[in-house]
């Protein structure tokens, strides 16, 4: 009688054991899982910025280059209509 009942402690332990190993591992997965999931996520978004950014780049620069353009025909015009400034009356 008493080895049947150390017996099934012994077994009772053991599954316990199992039990117990088997959560920790499907709470390792689960972690895991999300940590993943947040990584690309995250390198997702780094993406979508990293476009965008270089879109504002190319449209500043686009932007300065006809600030420029525009900047040397306002010059060229004051030229024309007001005559050069070198000798003025």
């Amino acid at each position: 009688m008493k080895s049947e009942i150390k017996a099934d402690r012994i077994v009772h332990k053991n599954q316990l054991k199992q039990y117990t190993s088997l959560a920790a591992l499907g709470a390792f997965l689960l972690i895991t899982l999300i940590l993943c999931r947040n990584t690309l996520r995250e390198k997702k978004a780094k993406n979508v910025l990293r476009q965008q950014k270089e879109e504002i780049q190319s449209t500043l620069s686009q932007q300065n280059q006809l600030g420029k353009e525009q900047g040397g025909l306002s010059l060229a015009f004051d030229i024309v209509t007001k005559g050069y400034g070198g000798g003025g009356l």
